[in-house]
């Protein structure tokens, strides 16, 4: 996938904790900073503080807001949430929707190991909604990480009419089907294991989709060039 932005930042993860890719064009101005939590939620309330700009934040806030962000590990801890929702209170901020699952950061374990939490959020300031009303989170799925990543639509979503996956009986006359299918299916997500057949069944289908559109597809522009020549 290519991003037609100018300016990257990047903050290598140690296994699959923790790191930060950031892209951004010329018309926005970025300035990279680093802090412990506490001094992080106390640098941001005197910036809030000292101006009055529109914001919109994303991303990892590294608090559990509530035992409702929470399954399995040690119990919620009110002492953080507190600290957060002061910074909230006082900075006058809102928590943008987000949609398409509950926790957005899991420790990939299974069973009684599990931990699921909500850490990665949007908080946006009151002018900043008014400008983007219909603007909203969308969890994907966690690629080689622990966290989900979220994305950001300012204008909310347009509803497409996809067209449904059938899966086609003459794809069973192709070897490179039965390969797709088996590349697929032999490689486990790294997710909890409630997670892993939606979401072996749903990367079958994306590769399916893809392979299709690569095979059938040639076919379908080379009849298309020789009735128009």
């Amino acid at each position: 996938m290519k991003v037609k932005l100018s300016h990257a930042f990047y903050e290598d993860p140690i296994g699959t904790a923790g790191g930060l890719a950031l892209w951004w064009n010329e018309d926005a101005s970025v300035n990279i900073l680093k802090s412990k939590k506490q001094q992080f939620w106390e640098m941001m309330s005197r910036l809030r503080d000292n101006n009055n700009d529109k914001w919109c934040i994303l991303g990892d806030s590294n608090v559990v807001a509530s035992p409702n962000n929470k399954s399995g590990g040690s119990p919620f801890d009110p002492t953080q949430a507190r600290v957060f929702f002061e910074f909230f209170e006082d900075a006058g901020l809102l928590d943008l929707p987000i949609k398409d699952g509950s926790y957005t950061w899991s420790n990939l374990r299974i069973e009684e190991d599990s931990i699921l939490e909500k850490l990665d959020r949007i908080v946006v300031s009151v002018e900043w909604n008014s400008d983007f009303l219909k603007a909203i989170g969308v969890m994907d799925a966690p690629i080689a990480s622990d966290h989900s990543p979220i994305i950001l639509f300012l204008n909310g979503i347009k509803k497409k009419g996809k067209r449904a996956f059938k899966f086609e009986s003459k794809w069973l006359l192709e070897e490179e089907c039965s390969r797709k299918i088996s590349e697929s299916w032999e490689s486990t997500p790294r997710c909890p294991s409630s997670q892993v057949f939606g979401r072996k069944l749903k990367q079958t289908k994306v590769k399916l989709m893809k392979w299709s559109k690569e095979v059938y597809g040639k076919g379908k522009r080379n009849i298309e060039k020789i009735m128009l020549s």
